[in-house]
């Protein structure tokens, strides 16, 4: 079961709340990074390496210096016979809801010139058709959901589906949502016919006022 769900949000309030909240529950990981700490670089969030979310794949380097740090980098996966997937640990109890964002920015990354086309699936069910030749050259292509967490820990996975199209991805974000909001999903009864798996899909974003929007 999917829900549409129409976000209208000021990027400058979202970044004041979470510093308030000392960015507890947020979760970004730098696909691709080299680096092993990446607290001291020059975003306004803290962002960690992914070496320790996932065991496949490779690092890559974005030939053209990008504006976002994070979309200099990023892990392609050439073994199709693999699970490439990163393993997100959840911070809170289960079934709370987190917004999940992953980013792509292919950037000719493989000198080939062919942005490809492929899956996204999140705890074994379908996510999202990426398609990263939908975009301009150096724009971000993003795929956000608020789901509900069942476990210690949300499984995102990219599945090739087309020959010699090589899943890739330069960011993965998470962060948990309170409580009291999207009440509709939350908690969910398991063993009911209600959907454990629904989602809302981001259709898009505005932010009033600001020079950003992510």
């Amino acid at each position: 079961m999917e829900k549409v769900l129409l976000v209208f949000l000021a990027i400058h309030l979202l970044k004041a709340s979470s510093q308030d909240l000392g960015f507890e529950g947020w979760l970004n990981i730098d696909c691709g990074s080299e680096q092993s700490d990446l607290v001291g670089d020059t975003r306004t969030m803290p962002w960690s390496a992914d070496v320790n979310f996932t065991k496949t794949g490779f690092n890559k380097q974005i030939p053209a210096r990008q504006a976002l740090e994070e979309m200099n980098t990023l892990r392609f996966f050439p073994n199709r016979t693999q699970e490439n997937c990163y393993i997100v640990p959840t911070t809170f109890s289960s079934l709370s809801a987190y917004i999940v964002r992953a980013g792509f920015l292919y950037g000719n990354y493989d000198g080939l010139s062919k942005p490809p086309t492929f899956d996204l699936t999140i705890d074994g069910q379908d996510w999202a058709t990426v398609n990263t030749s939908s975009l301009d050259d150096g724009v971000p292509l993003y795929h956000e959901i608020i789901y509900v967490a069942h476990g210690a820990a949300i499984k995102v996975c990219l599945v090739e589906t087309r020959e010699g199209e090589l899943p890739f991805i330069s960011s993965l974000e998470t962060m948990m949502i309170a409580d009291p909001m999207y009440t509709e999903m939350v908690p969910y009864d398991l063993s009911s016919d209600t959907d454990p798996h629904a989602v809302f899909h981001l259709v898009t974003r505005t932010n009033f006022g600001g020079p950003e929007v992510r």
